[in-house]
């Protein structure tokens, strides 16, 4: 609300981001550091925060870097991290169950400051233009653009701008979409991660472990437990010995001897982070399955066209080589009538599209 009225102080801003930059510090203490690692390789996260950070960089360059950016990028970016990249490596039960309230509120600031953007709503702005061409690279407005005027410059002076409120919006636009593919999941799937691979089930209080340090034998009684361990091993008997060397247990997995001798290592205050593998499942196979066989509906023609296809996949690869020079055109680098060479693009596009198994899609 703030944004849309022109406060001449803007020192004023301060606190808000001394108020909210605590949010993600909160979220932050929260968060696994292991998982943070992992999170941080992955191209998900790493896409998603990169969309986040150009977009507020970008509209705080129409705010010429003033207090108002501060709260962009010091209370914003940092919460959208936390709750939004960085959601899977939460440790708290609480946070991880009310997550599609947090990626909802999310996503109705970032989408009230896309279109207060969009509709030019914030007061005491400018539109940064990054200008590039033969005469180098400079910065300026797009208010400089609109007011210069043609001074018959040489045909080989080639000058192109790119609007940075522009590519602001375009990033926004991504990460928008990010967080509702998030804030489906978190309502669809409560007890799965979002990015983390092989949708990792993250129920972190259902895991009932029954190894209880407190009673775990020692010494000659637990050598004494083993040996009788090993003879019930060896004439067949199942049967369980001690509730203290009970193997820990969960819904759908089993600990192997390695981890549990693992766990029994730790320390009283030392936690336990189990990733449960995802289900498998079949799909069937073969050309029947394929897109291919769905427009055509016979088989032996399928399985004609799509060996062809394959056979030519070398030469169809090399002719979206064509989409080099389309995209210069666009450019006006080279000729604008080249940009009609993307349609070299659509041979291979077309064969992917046609083996794809259509049970899958």
């Amino acid at each position: 609300i703030a944004l849309l009225h022109d406060i001449e102080d803007k020192r004023w801003y301060w606190l808000f981001v001394c108020a909210g930059v605590w949010l993600p510090l909160n979220c932050l203490s929260t968060r696994n550091p292991v998982l943070l690692r992992q999170l941080l390789t992955n191209f998900d996260a790493l896409f998603s925060i990169t969309n986040c950070l150009v977009a507020f960089v970008c509209i705080g360059a129409s705010f010429r870097f003033d207090e108002r950016a501060a709260t962009l990028l010091l209370v914003l970016f940092p919460y959208f991290v936390m709750a939004g990249a960085m959601g899977d490596a939460t440790m708290s039960d609480n946070e991880f169950k009310l997550r599609a309230s947090a990626l909802g509120f999310a996503g109705l600031v970032f989408t009230s400051v896309l279109f207060m953007d969009l509709g030019h709503l914030f007061k005491d702005t400018e539109s940064p233009v990054l200008a590039w061409g033969t005469s180098g690279l400079w910065v300026t407005t797009a208010d400089a653009i609109t007011n210069t005027t043609s001074t018959g410059d040489a045909p080989w002076n080639v000058t192109r701008h790119t609007y940075v409120r522009s590519v602001g919006v375009t990033r926004l636009a991504f990460m928008i979409a990010y967080i509702f593919t998030l804030f489906v999941g978190s309502i669809t799937k409560p007890d799965e991660c979002s990015i983390l691979k092989n949708s990792a089930r993250r129920t972190v209080g259902g895991a009932q472990f029954s190894l209880d340090k407190a009673t775990a034998p020692a010494g000659a009684e637990k050598e004494a437990d083993e040996a009788r361990g090993r003879e019930e091993r060896n004439t067949g008997t199942i049967e369980e010995t001690n509730q203290a060397q009970a193997e820990c247990e969960f819904d759908e997995l089993k600990l192997n001897e390695a981890r549990e001798k693992a766990i029994e290592n730790l320390r009283e205050e030392e936690e336990v982070v189990v990733l449960m593998p995802a289900k498998e499942f079949v799909i069937a196979h073969g050309p029947k399955r394929t897109v291919l066989y769905w427009l055509c509906g016979d088989a032996e023609r399928t399985e004609k066209i799509n060996d062809y296809l394959e056979g030519v996949k070398v030469l169809l690869a090399y002719l979206m080589t064509g989409a080099v020079p389309s995209l210069l055109g666009m450019l006006e680098v080279v000729p604008y009538e080249l940009t009609w060479l993307m349609i070299l693009v659509l041979p291979d596009a077309l064969r992917k599209l046609l083996k794809l198994n259509a049970h899958a899609v």
